[in-house]
């Protein structure tokens, strides 16, 4: 459900946000420089989701396909990851339903809570 989420919001970016998606791309990969106190698995993720462009392949049905192959060849055993196309297809209009309608509500909740933490902030004695 989490890719079918950024498939979703990569699919209707522009309804929440003015900057072009591959523009908060390409800023988000200049941000994410591993340092020295990153976790290896973390250093790795994070390689591969630039080399791959995850985030702009998410887009399409295709590049969700292709990210849940490659999230199952890095199991040792069989796991019913390739299974998941039909069933996806099958719910795809439930499950862009649901985004739409959590999203919106998601955002309203992070900007409430980021407002309440700068008051706080702002309240704090020097």
């Amino acid at each position: 459900m989490d890719m079918m989420f950024d498939h979703f919001l990569a699919l209707h970016w522009s309804r929440y946000h003015d900057q072009p998606l591959t523009d908060f791309i390409d800023h988000a990969h200049a941000q994410l420089l591993p340092g020295a106190h990153w976790p290896p698995a973390m250093v790795t993720l994070v390689s591969r989701m630039q080399q791959y462009q995850l985030l702009a392949s998410y887009q399409t049905i295709d590049g969700i396909n292709l990210a849940i192959s490659r999230i199952d060849h890095r199991f040792r055993r069989p796991t019913p990851l390739p299974h998941c196309a039909p069933i996806v297809q099958a719910h795809y209009r439930d499950m862009e339903h649901a985004f739409l309608g959590f999203y919106p509500e998601l955002t309203k909740f992070v900007l409430a809570e980021v407002n309440i933490a700068r008051c706080a902030q702002n309240q704090a004695p020097n």
